[in-house]
């Protein structure tokens, strides 16, 4: 059995996330979505390590990817 996340968070788009987390409130759903991943995308940010890495792939002038498990008009910044 899958965990509610799993089932109705996980891999969903933010309309369909405020939709199951607010089903009377689209609007308010949105903006909760959209309050979380401000909160998750400053700490992602943090990642100790991640510039002085990103720095050196750069000076090595190595290709680089971001790969993320997050549907595609979730992950458009």
């Amino acid at each position: 059995m899958k965990s509610f996340f799993a089932q109705n968070i996980s891999e969903k788009l933010d309309d369909d996330i405020a939709a199951v987390l607010f089903p009377d409130d689209i609007e308010r759903g949105l903006d909760y979505v959209k309050k979380k991943k401000n909160v998750l995308g400053r700490k992602s940010c943090a990642i100790k390590g991640l510039y002085k890495l990103t720095k050196w792939v750069e000076d090595h002038e190595l290709k680089r990817a971001v790969v993320t498990n997050s549907p595609r008009p979730n992950a458009d910044c």
